[in-house]
């Protein structure tokens, strides 16, 4: 027994401090419970997309016929006189006219086409064939005169354009339907899309998901066999999913090499044209076909668990069950706060990053340099603390309008002072012990010495600091929001969900659900805190 006790002992000896912090951490059961609910808290505002939106996965299309040269027959469309002659190839003839084609049949079966209509912007326009042109042939030439229709193509190009085809041939019709029928990718495109800058950085998360899975497995393999701690293979980890989101981020954000895909259909309401077309166009959906800004005036501050009488039914979707009721606009309340939590985790972990950076850098060289230097920094710090965040964000807000990025600017520039504190307190400490007078001796460089050395054993209180922080700043974003001072509508957030609540408190699920949620994110990251808390300081340890 004393030779297991020894050797358990032993081993514990040549253990890192992260590793004692770690054994630690893990006998206070609330606070390691608390990270597997976080986990699943971090992947949801990842995956929101696939659990939440009214954008179709898979729509099809049987009567919409593809248009020649990648839409350039109306995208390309611009006013041409006579000398320029007719440009059928680019969907351009004499005068004013656009020409439309539609896509080769394949097979090389004929039907008889009576007519299209075309889609644009939200616009019909009813083309005729013309009279020269045979209807049984391969492809038909469908030209339409409409200065409107030019004033909109060259206003907004990218918007999608879909030709809608009637068959004659009876006998053909089905034949005709999957030659000429159009099979979309909706919620792919939306992706790329989305509107709202935060939930376009998730978005980017969601894309590079699976390549990151792929390489952090491999990345962690070859870790494991060299024997590395597996703290760093954590840190590497989340590093590669950060590296991925960001380049991915910048290639379809800034869409430098042109390879980022328009939203094209965003005119259209595929979630309607599924419901009158019936079986001519139909589309899979995800499990919530709601989206977080979609409206229905005639489902306003409906109960949990409302479905919409069939006999009312506008939409594809008008016919699922609302879980947890509706708001003043009629819009989902469940979907608006799975999207709402991206608000608040991005305020959250955008505004601790900034004041830790800020915090970190200054308590460091404060704590380190001391003379003149800490005397400046530590009267900075007094200057910064006396401004209060949340009546600072009030006024710039006031002046600038609501917006996420003020609360997290504001947020980060006004907390950074107690970090930097509780770093210089740290630096202070090891600044006289014998390792960095050992340094000092041997001539290293002073900033490779605050920077390499000694910072790194002074980020306990930081790493303890961060994940209040956060809880802090979602309860600062939800009571900015509950003010009116949050996030610019239509964007969600558990804060603006609770303001309807606030004005209406008949109307109890405004209230309950969105309090539910802050009090869950707001408590696992509380206790993530505390059980960091009592790791790391032997003084708090049972």
């Amino acid at each position: 027994m004393s030779k297991e006790k020894s050797t358990t002992e032993a081993a514990k000896m040549g253990d890192s401090y992260f590793d004692i912090v770690w054994q630690q951490y893990k006998k206070n059961t609330p606070a390691y419970w608390s990270l597997w609910l976080l986990a699943p808290l971090l992947l949801l505002v990842i995956f929101v997309p696939l659990i939440a939106s009214n954008q179709p996965l898979v729509f099809h299309d049987a009567t919409a016929a593809a248009l020649s040269d990648n839409f350039a027959a109306v995208i390309g469309a611009k006013k041409s006189s006579g000398e320029n002659g007719n440009k059928v190839g680019i969907g351009v003839a004499d005068g004013e006219e656009v020409s439309v084609q539609i896509r080769r049949i394949r097979g090389g079966e004929k039907f008889s086409v009576s007519n299209a209509t075309l889609d644009f912007n939200g616009r019909r326009y009813r083309l005729q064939a013309p009279e020269s042109e045979s209807n049984r042939s391969l492809r038909v030439d469908l030209t339409v005169t409409d200065e409107a229709l030019y004033e909109h193509v060259m206003a907004q190009r990218g918007v999608g354009v879909v030709l809608s085809v009637d068959i004659q041939d009876a006998d053909n019709v089905e034949k005709a339907e999957k030659e000429f029928g159009l099979t979309l990718y909706p919620w792919f495109r939306h992706i790329f899309n989305p509107g709202q800058a935060v939930d376009f950085l998730f978005n980017m998360a969601l894309v590079g998901f699976i390549p990151w899975l792929i390489i952090s497995l491999f990345t962690n393999c070859i870790m494991k066999r060299r024997g590395a701690p597996g703290r760093w293979r954590i840190v590497l980890v989340a590093g590669q999913l950060v590296l991925i989101t960001t380049l991915l981020c910048m290639l379809f954000g800034l869409d430098l090499f042109g390879v980022s895909p328009l939203d094209k259909y965003r005119a259209k309401s595929f979630i309607t044209e599924d419901f009158v077309a019936g079986p001519h166009k139909s589309g899979f959906y995800v499990l919530i076909p709601f989206g977080p800004t979609e409206t229905d005036p005639t489902s306003r501050f409906e109960p949990p668990f409302y479905r919409k009488p069939v006999s009312e039914c506008k939409d594809v979707n008008d016919d699922y069950i609302h879980l947890l009721g509706t708001d003043d606009s009629g819009r989902d309340v469940l979907t608006r706060l799975l999207y709402g939590t991206r608000v608040s985790i991005s305020v959250g972990f955008v505004a601790v990053v900034i004041y830790m950076s800020i915090g970190i850098f200054f308590g460091a060289i404060a704590g380190y340099l001391g003379g003149a230097t800490d005397i400046v920094i530590s009267r900075l710090i007094e200057v910064v603390l006396l401004f209060p965040a949340f009546f600072l964000i009030l006024t710039i807000v006031g002046l600038q309008g609501p917006s996420i990025w003020i609360i997290m600017f504001v947020i980060g520039i006004t907390g950074w002072p107690n970090i930097a504190r509780l770093i210089r307190g740290e630096v202070l400490k090891q600044r006289a012990i014998d390792y960095v007078v050992a340094a000092r001796a041997l001539g290293v460089p002073r900033q490779r010495i605050i920077f390499v050395h000694v910072l790194p054993n002074s980020l306990a209180p930081a790493l303890v600091a961060a994940p209040f922080g956060i809880a802090s700043a979602i309860i600062t974003e939800a009571g900015l929001s509950l003010l009116g001072f949050g996030v610019r509508p239509p964007a969600s957030s558990w804060g603006s969900i609770l303001q309807l609540g606030n004005e209406n408190y008949q109307y109890y699920w405004l209230i309950v659900f969105p309090s539910l949620a802050m009090f869950f994110a707001v408590t696992v990251f509380n206790l993530v805190g505390s059980g960091l808390r009592d790791a790391m300081d032997p003084r708090l340890r049972a």
